[in-house]
């Protein structure tokens, strides 16, 4: 298995870990990090698998970019590895301009580096609930918070003994038309397309 494969498979067990958690709970996020790092780091390991496949004399410990592997191979006067940097830089601008694979890429950064982007919670419900103070109640059925720092939202709910259990779905606060999970479905979506591009256009 390829570098590139094996990242996607940490992503993939990442995403099928995060379906089955209650959204918005502490696990819930650290998985969602942990694959969203997963799933944006299979396009950068592409480098390593193909600084391998055309030996240009790096080790995995070396630390690869997209100029250290264009030198090399300039170095070494390697056409195929000049024409796999060429797509590969291409397909980065394609995956930065993609209006899900782009903001995800950059979700994964402040993941890293500040610990979490700004969420919104949504829980739905089909019955009379009593809530505490800090969630908002519409007659519609939904009951909205916001939660920009804690793990899980602040949110407490009753229900009767017959009602339904409530469903929650979270939002990155400057992505609200879709939920965290169906972007993160569409991400690994568009990177596995992107390693099988590479696959079949380098074989």
């Amino acid at each position: 298995m390829s570098g590139a494969r094996y990242k996607l498979a940490e992503a993939e067990y990442f995403l099928t870990t995060i379906r089955q958690l209650p959204r918005g709970s502490g696990e819930f996020m650290y998985n969602v990090s942990a694959f969203l790092s997963a799933c944006r780091g299979s396009f950068d390991v592409l480098l390593y698998d193909y600084a391998t496949k055309y030996q240009l004399g790096f080790t995995l410990d070396d630390f690869i970019d997209d100029n250290a592997f264009e030198r090399r191979a300039h170095t070494q006067n390697n056409h195929q590895a000049l024409n796999f940097i060429v797509w590969w830089r291409n397909r980065l601008l394609q995956i930065q301009n993609d209006p899900v694979a782009g903001p995800l890429s950059t979700k994964r950064n402040v993941f890293i580096h500040r610990g979490r982007p700004p969420m919104t919670f949504t829980v739905y419900v089909s019955a009379t609930l009593t809530v505490s103070s800090s969630v908002r109640t519409i007659r519609d059925g939904t009951v909205q918070t916001q939660a920009d720092s804690n793990p899980s939202p602040p949110t407490s709910v009753s229900r009767g003994p017959t009602s339904p259990e409530p469903t929650q779905n979270v939002y990155f606060k400057d992505f609200p038309s879709r939920d965290v999970l169906s972007l993160c479905e569409e991400y690994f979506r568009i990177m596995t397309q992107t390693i099988e591009e590479a696959e079949n256009q380098f074989p």
